[in-house]
């Protein structure tokens, strides 16, 4: 999968996460660790050509801090996100392909992880957990992994329904700046279809009180003499 790839010329990997969703989301990796009786449970993002520990969990004996960010290339994550799907490796130690993973130097050997996508596809990261022993994860371990999987990537939509609602209440806001007005007698048209004069309009709406005058320019061409 391109992690670059942008929506609508929307770089969605650079969007804010709320402090309160950020909250919610560090409950959810503390309690992933917990139920898998693992050292970490992460929530990752990426920033192509890196990808960071957007979150990791309060737990002992986890070596990854909130922050750190690694290089994209042959780490766990990169092929789940590339791959979009599910990644087990029950014991890198004994696996050909991820011997060499530089997990293994922080003494994390096994690795479970699942794509996390926005609302159109691209990847904000993953989330997934890892142990210090073997571990083949059974496939309640999985699935719940999976649900919490899906619980971030509607808090993702979420976000992103706010914002399309802020534009919509931007654009009615600036809507009801204009005053609708008739190009032949100057009435104008109020919230509730009817029109009213320019001089009912202001009293009504606006609490202006309407004197009668009249111009220099119109006092040029109706009194001429003047």
């Amino acid at each position: 999968m391109d992690t670059e790839k942008p929506c609508s010329n929307i770089t969605w990997n650079k969007f804010e996460i709320p402090p309160q969703m950020v909250k919610n989301w560090q409950k959810i990796v503390n309690l992933l660790a917990k139920i898998f009786n693992v050292p970490s449970a992460l929530i990752m993002r990426v920033h192509p050509p890196t990808i960071e520990v957007f979150l990791s969990s309060q737990t002992k004996g986890n070596p990854y801090k909130k922050g750190e960010k690694a290089e994209l290339a042959g780490l766990y994550c990169t092929t789940v996100m590339q791959n979009q799907k599910t990644l087990l490796i029950p014991d890198a130690r004994k696996d050909s392909v991820w011997d060499h993973n530089p997990d293994i130097e922080l003494g994390m050997v096994s690795y479970l992880g699942m794509p996390i996508n926005w609302p159109n596809g691209d990847s904000f990261g993953t989330i997934c957990v890892l142990d210090n022993k073997e571990n083949s994860y059974s496939e309640l371990f999985i699935e719940t992994l999976g649900q919490f999987k899906e619980m971030v990537e509607n808090q993702l939509n979420l976000i992103i329904k706010n914002k399309e609602i802020s534009k919509i209440n931007k654009k009615i806001d600036e809507f009801r700046k204009i005053l609708p007005k008739c190009s032949y007698c100057d009435n104008v048209r109020l919230a509730d279809e009817t029109w009213v004069s320019i001089e009912e309009y202001l009293i009504k709406k606006q609490s202006t009180a309407v004197s009668h005058g009249i111009c220099p320019d119109c006092a040029k061409i109706h009194f001429p003499d003047l």
